[in-house]
């Protein structure tokens, strides 16, 4: 027998009318339940209806509560219920055993979330809103309605559809097998890659096949239908576990025995309507009140349909009380006042302030509220740098606060269990067991890294589109928008709006944070990845290197899915057992070090709670009694520098004497070492280093590259090189690159400058030079903007310099002058410790992005040091000033002007001590931040994101 195709309007009418209620409910108890309400609101009413069979057959039922977690005496409840042609029945059912609750309840247990606790309040009938007490007062949806509302959108051609529930999507059969997992959630879509304009057709067809099958006993086939356009905007999995834990010794959020009812929830832009047949348009819109995919029945798979100004033909019931007012309410107001207010409360002043937040409540409710500006506050950071702050003012502190008590209650449950930041009885020590015990199991390889600029990253749409899918129609979802618009003023006043980020020093940041981050999370977890995060840094464990180098691009494509990128400097892969950190703590050798000052504080207070939790640190503490060098990223780099130095190995240690000093350095913490002048290092450490696998390599005191002993295992290899070849060959990328240099390089200038004559009259010039390097198009222009950026510096120089110094301007090859002199031998210098750093780094020093190539040069070099040179030109002004070289110093020959021995060592001198000075433990050295500059390149090659070069300040 051959299935009849499902083409034609005629097979669809056989569900009509349909025949939808709003039911509203007053709870008499309180009730606590989880984010997603379907599972227990439909056990509970299939109950109440006396468990009939085929009880959704026909029939559904929709939350419009989801979100809302917690219930007081007298609060409202509220849900719709719609039946097609063979579901009236059960929707009279329905309809009698609710009207006589709470005693229609009597046979559900005390024990679930819905039982006795509700009575009927009021019943509508969806359509029209007009009261309801039997089937008959339903306002029929037939075949005429239907027609109405599939000419509208056939007229609109385009559509957002937005979902209202989460669906269930099963993959389609080619997907499922492409896909690594097709167990469990895995079978159904997750991300907006799995959405298809074919996969929508042929879920609505399968809904619909299957209902009709019940009403006609029929079995109709699938129909392709013809092409419209589809595009996922937004997508993300939202869990719900449901039944009891196996193992009564777990706590009550444990869900790994759990069945597991979550969906995806998404909105995507439909165009073409116009062109599809009429039946097509007549499943979309019957889509909306019946639902599509698996276990719609529960209430999963709504979804609505808006034009493209955000109207709808359908009625749009919301949740009894929105959350805006619960989260705004007197309690919450008070609780949060108390958290935020500094010293004792008098009374009058707590009235006086709950007086102006109740004003400030009343605009937030009415929609008059508007965010006040942030303000920018920069406070110093426990490693070194500052961190950007913004503020809102402190009553508006006190109202987010009230609104993030509500949501982390709401939200928590739906984190994933490996997120530990910003999370009620959760802190970074959890995170540091949860690696040990991963380590422990044998996944032996780190992948760590965080997001680059995370706060200053997010993207509001995304932002917004995630919330108006978890809260419909709520108008908390605007204020909170309101509250992340806000713009930002300056300690200088200056107001500035905003386009994108989360104000960091809002109390709402940290939940939106995990609230876009979790999206990732489910990403990893669905490859099977061990995954770690606190906050945007996270770490991820694998048994093989090899395996953490092919979940790079998954990673990538992940965050890349939100507009979020790596951070390049903070992405290494690193075997355990070689260390790395991570929170504040260095994992090595089965160990979790602290390492940080920034965390005494918390540590104290654990150690006060959890006593087995400090004897486990004092004794990590015993067995690795040693000092560890300043470690960076991928392993200690360390740099020798400075009056002659001595490397031995003591004690299984790289020990360093220098001045009649030793340091003592972890071989496991090293990744390489360079000698910059003549130091010795001895066989013994130099074949402990080999072992170690850790690369030594010897420059001159002037930086002149001299080569590298390690053992016949290259750590970089000529992949490296290949691909940084092929990408400084692309004219964009290359163009990219060299844009980024030459602002910094300008960006240093105009430094330089102010410091020295804040008012002089051309910085206004190079700072129009600046940003017209941003709207460069090709190389030669960029080339050009440089060489106006360089008059400018020479100009500056000439007119500060004493006249005694005859400066007229850059000239070289030779140089004809003192200045030109020291500049010449700065650069060169600098061009030497550029390439040292490229070739340690495992860069070819060959392939640059900017500056032309010709014989043996190396151009990586010249094109690395472009923002560094400011260094060279800072010593020379300094030199001149303080007067501690002379004009008499030199010397002009036939070949140039030329330094005395005297004055060539003591400008070297001066420049090296510019680069290795350390005027605190918390700031780093230049050499360090040239390194840095320069391994950053190398980590934006391999990962395909945003370079920046070291800029001066």
């Amino acid at each position: 027998m051959i299935n009849p195709p499902l083409n034609s309007i005629e097979p669809i009418a056989q569900l009509l009318p349909l025949r939808s209620v709003v039911v509203t409910l007053a709870v008499t108890h309180p009730i606590k339940t989880d984010f997603l309400h379907h599972v227990p609101l439909h056990a509970w009413l299939r109950t109440l209806c006396g468990s009939p069979a085929g009880f959704s057959d026909g029939f559904g039922i929709q939350p419009l509560e989801n979100g809302h977690t917690h219930y007081q005496t007298g609060d409202l409840y509220r849900f719709t219920l719609t039946a097609t042609a063979n579901g009236t029945a059960q929707l009279q059912r329905a309809l009698t055993a609710l009207q006589h609750l709470p005693r229609s309840a009597d046979a559900l247990p005390r024990t679930a979330v819905f039982q006795q606790n509700l009575r009927c309040h009021r019943i509508q009938c969806y359509f029209t809103g007009h009261d309801v007490t039997q089937l008959e007062d339903c306002t029929p949806f037939g075949l005429d309605a239907l027609a109405e509302y599939v000419a509208f959108w056939q007229e609109q051609d385009q559509c957002q559809l937005r979902c209202t529930t989460p669906m269930r999507l099963k993959k389609m059969a080619s997907q499922a097998n492409n896909s690594p997992n097709r167990k469990g959630t895995q079978r159904y879509c997750h991300n907006k890659q799995d959405l298809t304009d074919a996969l929508l057709a042929q879920r609505l067809n399968d809904t619909f096949i299957g209902l009709i099958e019940q009403i006609s006993g029929t079995r109709y086939a699938r129909t392709a239908w013809p092409s419209f356009t589809f595009t996922p905007e937004i997508s993300f999995w939202i869990a719900h576990h449901y039944g009891q834990n196996k193992h009564k010794q777990q706590p009550a959020s444990y869900t790994q025995d759990k069945k597991n009812m979550g969906g995806t929830l998404f909105t995507a832009h439909c165009q073409g309507l116009a062109q599809l047949p009429r039946w097509c348009v007549a499943l979309l819109v019957l889509g909306q009140f019946i639902g599509i995919g698996q276990s719609r029945a529960f209430g999963l798979g709504r979804f609505t349909l808006f034009t493209l100004n955000g109207e709808t033909c359908i009625p749009q019931p919301s949740a009894a009380h929105a959350l805006l007012h619960q989260s705004i309410s007197e309690s919450r107001i008070t609780e949060a006042l108390h958290k935020s207010w500094r010293g004792d409360l008098s009374e009058t002043q707590k009235q006086h302030t709950l007086t102006q937040l109740r004003q400030q409540c009343a605009q937030l409710l009415e929609g008059t509220f508007t965010a006040p500006t942030l303000q920018q506050v920069d406070i110093d950071k426990d490693d070194g740098g500052t961190r950007t702050l913004s503020i809102p003012p402190w009553q508006d502190r006190v109202l987010q606060k009230a609104v993030a008590s509500l949501l982390n209650e709401a939200f928590d449950p739906l984190w994933k269990h490996q997120s530990y930041g910003y999370r009620k009885g959760r802190s970074r020590f959890n995170a540091k067991d949860a690696i040990n015990d991963a380590i422990r199991q044998g996944y032996e390889w780190a992948l760590e890294s965080d997001v680059d600029s995370f706060f200053d990253s997010v993207c509001w749409t995304n932002l917004a589109a995630r919330l108006h899918l978890l809260f419909p129609s709520d108008p908390l979802v605007p204020v909170i928008m309101n509250w992340v618009k806000a713009p930002i003023r300056t300690p200088d006043g200056d107001e500035i709006p905003r386009t994108q980020g989360l104000p960091q020093g809002s109390p709402l940041s940290p939940l939106l944070a995990n609230l876009i981050l979790d999206d990732f999370d489910g990403d990893m977890l669905a490859l099977d990845y061990q995954l770690v995060r606190y906050a945007d840094d996270f770490v991820l464990l694998f048994t093989s290197q090899q395996q953490a180098q092919q979940a790079l691009p998954h990673v990538i494509a992940s965050l890349n899915e939100h507009g979020l990128t790596l951070k390049a400097r903070k992405t290494h892969i690193v075997e355990a057992k070689k260390g790395f950190r991570y929170l504040g703590f260095l994992f090595i050798d089965g160990y979790a070090i602290e390492t940080s000052t920034a965390y005494r504080k918390e540590a104290h207070l654990l150690n006060a709670a959890y006593p087995n939790h400090a004897r486990e640190l004092t004794v990590a503490k015993a067995k690795t009694e040693q000092k560890i060098g300043e470690r960076q990223h991928l392993g200690t780099f360390l740099i020798i520098t400075g009056s002659l130095a001595f490397l031995t190995c003591h004690n299984n240690k790289l020990k360093v004497t220098q001045e009649d000093k030793d340091r003592y350095f972890s071989w496991q913490a090293i990744e390489s070492v360079l000698l910059l002048g003549p130091h010795h290092i001895t066989t013994p450490a130099l074949r402990m280093a080999m072992q170690q696998g850790i690369p030594v390599h010897f420059a001159s005191r002037y930086g002149q590259y001299q080569g590298v002993a390690c053992a016949n295992q290259p750590s970089h290899g000529y992949p490296l090189w290949l691909l940084q070849t092929v990408q400084f060959q692309q004219p964009d990328t290359a163009l990219k690159y060299a844009k980024a240099v030459i602002t910094a390089r300008v960006t240093g200038q105009i430094a330089l400058i102010t410091r020295r004559d804040p008012h002089w009259h051309g910085k206004e010039a190079l700072k129009r030079i600046k940003q017209k390097i941003q709207r460069v198009e090709d190389s030669a222009t960029l080339l050009g903007h440089e060489g106006e950026a360089a008059k400018l510096l020479w100009q500056f120089f000439r007119e500060s310099l004493p006249e005694e110094w005859d400066f007229n301007g850059r000239n070289k090859r030779p140089p004809t002058d003192p200045v030109n002199a020291m500049l010449s031998l700065g650069y060169t210098y600098l061009y030497h410790l550029c390439d040292t750093l490229i070739q340690m780094v495992g860069l070819c020093p060959w392939a640059g992005f900017y500056h032309q190539n010709h014989g043996a040069h190396k151009t990586l070099a010249s094109d690395l040091m472009e923002p560094i040179r400011v260094i060279v030109e800072r010593v020379v002004l300094t030199m001149v000033h303080k007067r501690q070289l002379k004009p008499e110093d030199f010397a002009l020959t036939d070949e140039g002007c030329e330094m005395s021995a005297a004055a060539r060592k003591t400008f070297l001198t001066a420049l090296l001590t510019a680069l290795t000075y350390q005027r605190s433990k918390k700031e780093t050295r230049l050499i360090d931040d040239i390194l840095q500059q320069t391994r950053d390149v190398k980590m934006a090659l391999k990962l395909d994101t945003v370079f920046t070069p070291w800029t001066p300040q």
